[in-house]
């Protein structure tokens, strides 16, 4: 299981992270989050299950 963050904008002018689900494929983590309104997103980050960064890889 892999948990996505965004950090962007919203249309509202917040600014910040963004929980954008959990999946079981890290593809579809990184490429698809699933955000309920429209994000000018900045950066993606992907989480594993232990809560370790895997996307961006450092």
């Amino acid at each position: 299981m892999y948990k996505t963050i965004v950090v962007g904008y919203t249309s509202d002018g917040y600014y910040g992270p963004i929980q954008a689900g959990t999946y079981n494929d890290l593809e579809t983590a990184i490429r698809f989050p699933e955000l309920k309104e429209h994000v000018d997103i900045i950066a993606v980050y992907v989480y594993d299950c232990q809560g370790k960064l895997v996307y961006p890889r450092k």
